[in-house]
């Protein structure tokens, strides 16, 4: 009588813990990475968007006070100074 022996194909227990835990390794090394790297990329947006707040009340104030060193308030005229400098140091 002959015996055949079928082979089964697929993966041993073994098999399925060791690739677990590389990838178990692998979340942890780069959840932490990402993490920063989101956090980093919020700051540079609300950056960015100061920035462009900053130009738009730069331009609307020039624009509305071309060439005069008077603002006129309700309680009367307020003298404007002359600024020189940068007023966003850290905006590099």
């Amino acid at each position: 009588m002959k015996h055949s022996k079928s082979k089964k194909s697929g993966f041993t227990l073994v098999e399925l813990i060791v690739v677990l835990t590389i990838l178990a390794i692998l979340a942890a090394l780069l959840i932490p990475a990402l993490t920063g790297y989101i956090e980093k990329a919020k700051k540079d947006k609300v950056i960015a968007e100061t920035r462009m707040l900053h130009e738009a009340v730069q331009t609307v104030t020039s624009e509305l006070y071309a060439g005069s060193t008077q603002w006129k308030a309700s309680s009367g005229a307020i003298t404007l100074a002359s600024f020189s400098g940068n007023p966003a140091p850290y905006s590099k």
